[in-house]
């Protein structure tokens, strides 16, 4: 992609990565967050109807019952890789595949292996960077990182209850077990799947045939900071592999290594459901914004820019945060449009969106003490 300063190289995935389709089926079968659960929320939350996703989500939640059919919720070992990580909702079997971070591999036993090396290379560090990543860890006043502590210490700064946290450390101490655990029944998983993957073209042909209209090397850029309020690096190599089963979110892995792409998992029908956001005068619309106003970092990154911009840079400097935790948090507020975007340069640059913020409390004081 060029102009504006960008230079982007894009490759999209032909067809879907049975690996990451099943990851989405086996997250939503031992969660309780099926398909049919998701129908009923985009339904209710949803400022019109979209039939088309309605009948894509009957389809998913029936090949998902074929798929995990044979499967049991009673694994301890499988229960805990489904847990979500604290208070957030990613699980820890999405934590490894994403810390593998390839939306192209669909070669298990290689994922497997990359996994395993990357651990036993620092075990710390690996536990220490996924922690990190999902914004689990809060080092306290006057300390700027956790990075290179010990276990003890690590785990006393680890925003989750001691429940999870002796489970994470089972996991941390048998992580090869509870990895072999998880590679076999995804692997299960997969062969049960593949069967299926012929008759998914009726969904998958009219994405590609629209995707390829609005999205190219010269318009990603603009299209996700504009469209999506999703701000991409300026100069890097993408990934994109469309998904079926994870239908309704976008996940983007930014590579650190030199020569290697990014990967993003574009949900097919995201941007439907994206742009038709939670009903603005819904419970659930203004719940999840409290959440996001009670979160202490994003509450501070929005005071900091009360007073002026800043560029992720200054604000990971101010707030003693990593580059990838304000990523994280920006991407929330972006979302929420607590936060507008002003690019000048070969920098970003965050604008607190005090309009919006205003429609948002007025929108709470309604809601509390009706007029």
């Amino acid at each position: 992609m060029e102009g504006d300063g960008v230079n982007m190289e894009l490759y999209i995935a032909e067809q879907v990565n049975p690996v990451f389709e099943c990851m989405d089926i086996l997250v939503r079968h031992h969660s309780n967050r099926n398909y049919a659960a998701l129908k009923k929320e985009i339904k209710t939350r949803l400022d019109i109807q979209v039939p088309e996703i309605e009948k894509l989500l009957d389809s998913l939640q029936s090949i998902a019952d074929q798929v995990t059919k044979g499967l049991k919720k009673s694994d301890e070992i499988l229960a805990y890789l489904f847990h979500p990580l604290g208070s957030q909702d990613l699980t820890p079997a999405e934590a490894i595949l994403q810390f593998h971070g390839d939306f192209s591999e669909r070669d298990l036993l290689k994922i497997q292996t990359g996994v395993i090396s990357a651990f036993q290379q620092d075990p710390l560090n690996f536990l220490y960077t996924t922690l990190d990543n999902y914004n689990l860890l809060y080092a306290g006043p006057g300390k700027k990182s956790l990075k290179g502590c010990g276990l003890l210490e690590l785990m006393e700064s680890c925003s989750m209850p001691d429940q999870d946290k002796w489970r994470l450390l089972a996991f941390y101490h048998d992580f090869e077990v509870y990895l072999g655990r998880f590679i076999d029944v995804l692997a299960k998983t997969v062969k049960e799947f593949e069967p299926f993957m012929p008759s998914l073209s009726v969904w998958t042909e009219p994405f590609y045939e629209h995707f390829y209209k609005e999205i190219n090397n010269e318009t990603l850029y603009r299209y996700m900071a504009e469209k999506i309020q999703i701000i991409l690096p300026e100069t890097d190599s993408i990934f994109i592999q469309p998904s079926l089963f994870g239908c309704n979110r976008l996940q983007y892995l930014a590579s650190t290594e030199p020569g290697r792409r990014s990967n993003m998992l574009w949900g097919m029908h995201f941007e439907a459901i994206f742009l038709n956001r939670l009903k603005q005068n819904s419970s659930a619309y203004i719940c999840n914004n409290m959440r996001l106003l009670g979160d202490k970092s994003k509450f501070d990154i929005l005071k900091l820019l009360a007073g002026r911009r800043y560029y992720s840079g200054e604000l990971a400097k101010e707030l003693n945060l990593s580059a990838s935790t304000i990523a994280y948090h920006m991407q929330a507020l972006l979302n929420a449009r607590f936060v507008t975007v002003d690019k000048r340069g070969y920098r970003t640059y965050y604008e607190l969106n005090k309009d919006a913020i205003c429609v948002f409390l007025d929108q709470v004081r309604n809601h509390v003490i009706p007029e």
